[in-house]
C-alpha cells in the first residue's frame, strides 16, 4: 500500500490473510510461505467436509475458491475485502509473495477481482533476489514511507523496522502447527468485527493520521512511519483510563495526554464499564482507590509518567511515578 499523496508504500502480503488446502500433495509448498498450505487431515474431512465440491456449498461458499490447475483450495480471511477496501482509501495497495506468477496472480483474483486494489503492483517469485526474502529495494518508494504487512518476521532480514506482525491465518489444518487448532476443525471462522485484520485496520488509520498530523514537527519529507511503528510498540497491550486530568470542557480524545497515550500504542477509553483497564493515569487517588486498583490489578501512575514515555521513546517503570495520595 501507499500513501497516494506522497506516492509512498504500504507493503502487503497476502498471506496473512489467506488460507490454503492442498488436495493432492503435490504442490511445491516451501514456494507459498507464509500460507497455511498443508491438507485438512483424514478424520476432519469425513466429519465435517467430505470433498472439496461439499466444502464449497458450506456456509463460507463465498471465501473458498478452488485454484487450478494446483488442485488446491484457498480459504480468504474474514473481513478481508472491507480491509482491502478502506485501506485503499489511505494507502497505495502493493503485494509481495514468494509464490510464482502465475499462482500470485490467481490469488489476486479471488483478493481483487475488480483490479482495483493491486492492479499491477505484485512482486513474485521470479522477481525476488533471493528466494528466501523479500525486500523493500523491489518497491519503488522510499523506505521511511512503506509499511510491511506479513506473519513471517523472518523473510524480511533487512526491513524489520517497517513491519507490523500479523496473526497467521489457520482455517485449515497444519502439519507445522499441530498443536494449533484450525477454525475449520472447530466448525467456525475468525470473527469479522473483532479479528486480526480488524483491528490491524484501526491500527493503520492510526499511522496514517499521525503520518499526516499537521502539529507533527517538520514536513512530510521528514516523517519517518519507522519512528512511528516504534513508538507505537513502547506502550503496546496497555489499557488506559484517566482520571481527574481533564476540565468538562474538553473532550478526552483531544487532550496531549490521550494523543501522546496513541501514539505511544496505547488503547484508551473513559468506559470504566466495559474495558478491563490496565492503567489509570492520575494525579492523586485516596487510600480506598490506591486498595481498590491493587485488588483489580491496576496501576496508578502519574501523568508524568505518559510525559517521560513519550520524551524518550521508551517505557519507564510506573513505580517511579507514583500518584500523590489524597488525605
Amino acid at each position: 500500500m501507499v500513501f497516494p499523496q506522497d506516492s509512498s508504500g504500504l507493503y502487503s502480503s497476502s498471506f496473512s490473510i489467506m488460507g490454503v488446502h492442498d488436495d493432492t500433495h503435490k504442490a511445491n509448498l516451501k514456494a507459498y510461505g507464509g500460507m497455511c498450505m498443508d491438507c485438512v487431515n483424514e478424520a476432519f474431512r469425513s466429519k465435517y467436509l467430505k470433498t472439496p465440491e461439499e466444502l464449497l456449498q458450506h456456509k463460507f461458499k463465498d471465501s473458498l475458491f478452488r485454484v487450478q490447475p494446483w488442485a488446491l483450495m484457498t480459504k480468504l480471511r474474514p473481513f478481508v475485502h472491507t480491509f482491502l477496501k478502506e485501506a485503499s482509501t489511505m494507502f497505495e495497495l502493493h503485494m509481495c509473495t514468494m509464490g510464482k506468477r502465475d499462482y500470485a496472480s490467481k490469488m489476486v483474483e479471488f483478493l481483487d477481482p475488480e483490479k482495483v486494489y493491486f492492479k499491477s503492483r505484485v512482486i513474485a517469485r521470479e522477481d525476488l533476489v533471493d528466494s528466501e526474502e523479500k525486500s523493500l529495494d523491489l518497491v519503488p518508494r522510499y523506505k521511511r514511507m512503506a509499511i510491511i504487512l506479513d506473519d513471517n518476521l523472518h523473510v524480511w532480514k533487512h526491513d524489520q523496522s517497517n513491519l507490523i506482525l500479523v496473526q497467521k491465518y489457520f482455517y485449515f489444518n497444519s502439519k507445522s502447527a499441530k498443536s494449533i487448532a484450525s477454525f475449520s476443525a472447530l466448525n467456525t471462522d475468525e470473527d469479522e468485527t473483532t479479528g486480526v485484520l480488524a483491528t490491524i485496520l484501526e491500527k493503520l488509520k492510526l499511522i496514517h493520521r499521525l503520518f499526516f498530523n499537521p502539529k507533527s514537527k517538520g514536513g512530510l519529507v521528514h516523517r519517518d512511519v519507522r519512528s512511528i511503528l516504534a513508538n507505537l510498540r513502547v506502550l503496546q497491550g496497555c489499557k488506559l483510563t484517566f482520571k481527574g486530568n481533564f476540565p468538562p470542557s474538553l473532550k478526552p480524545e483531544n487532550s496531549c495526554l490521550w494523543l501522546m497515550a496513541e501514539e505511544l500504542g496505547a488503547i484508551c477509553s473513559m468506559d470504566d464499564v466495559l474495558t478491563p483497564f490496565t492503567h489509570v493515569v492520575t494525579c492523586a487517588a485516596t487510600a480506598e482507590e490506591s486498595q481498590q486498583a491493587e485488588l483489580d490489578k491496576t496501576i496508578l501512575v502519574h501523568p508524568r509518567w505518559l510525559h517521560a514515555c513519550y520524551d524518550a521513546c521508551k517505557r519507564y517503570p510506573e513505580k517511579d511515578f507514583q500518584v500523590e495520595l489524597k488525605n
